[in-house]
């Protein structure tokens, strides 16, 4: 619990080949669901691992992990890779959303370690709060022939469960593409477009720039850095900049 507030955290995690790589990944597939349990905090009531990809190989790699190494409250489900992160997401949100006030929507190679406070008090401040990402976009950006005005351009996030419920109510969801054969074109178009009918409702998005850093991996080297450059560091990418067992 984080200032009075039940927190979830759902982290999408995929086994496949990526093109940013964390070196130790390439000696165990589970390195960034393992950094997970090891490194957010412990005020989090319940972490989801909603993996994607084959389900059958997902579980074979999962059979390695050894639950007993970690003290934590946690929960896996697999799912077929069908439009990415953000159909994993709301995969496990429309199970668990009615089970906790807030909940934080992250990809696998970035974590949280601290501060976890800091996006709580947000929602304290703004009840009205629908979603919180890492950093916006107002930039137009281009789906085929459509525009869209405003996004998520790193959406890792949390999501004010309360408002998710009333939209439920109203029938207004996550926009997704969920094509079987899904590519990084489709990944993303899904990350722009799912909280489109959310901004269209007027539900209240913002991001966390005014007052904090947001660090996006933009290559296995390279990490550009977004926001108040002054502010703390609270979504961090796993890179051996952030996360290095060395040296934490």
């Amino acid at each position: 619990m984080v200032l009075g507030k039940q927190i979830a955290c759902v982290t999408a995690c995929y086994f496949g080949r990526r093109d940013n790589n964390h070196p130790a990944y390439q000696q165990d597939p589970l390195f960034y669901l393992k950094t997970h349990l090891k490194y957010l905090p412990k005020s989090i009531d319940k972490i989801y691992f909603i993996c994607t990809g084959q389900t059958q190989k997902n579980l074979k790699i999962l059979d390695n992990l050894d639950k007993s190494e970690f003290n934590r409250e946690f929960e896996i489900l697999t799912k077929e890779n069908y439009g990415g992160s953000y159909t994993g997401w709301e995969y496990v949100l429309n199970k668990i959303y009615k089970d906790f006030d807030l909940t934080i929507l992250i990809e696998d190679d970035y974590i949280i370690k601290s501060n976890e406070e800091k996006l709580v008090e947000y929602f304290i401040e703004e009840p009205n709060l629908f979603y919180l990402c890492q950093l916006w976009s107002n930039s137009p950006y281009r789906i085929g022939n459509q525009i869209i005005e405003g996004h998520a351009a790193i959406s890792n996030g949390v999501i004010n469960n309360l408002l998710y419920k009333e939209a439920k109510e109203k029938n207004i969801h996550f926009k997704l593409n969920y094509a079987e054969n899904s590519n990084k074109l489709i990944m993303f178009e899904n990350q722009a477009t799912f909280l489109e009918d959310y901004k269209e409702k007027d539900y209240l998005i913002k991001d966390i720039t005014e007052k904090y850093s947001s660090p996006f991996n933009s290559d296995s080297i390279k990490v550009m850095e977004y926001g108040n450059h002054l502010g703390d560091k609270i979504f961090l990418p796993i890179t051996q900049k952030y996360i290095n067992d060395e040296n934490n």
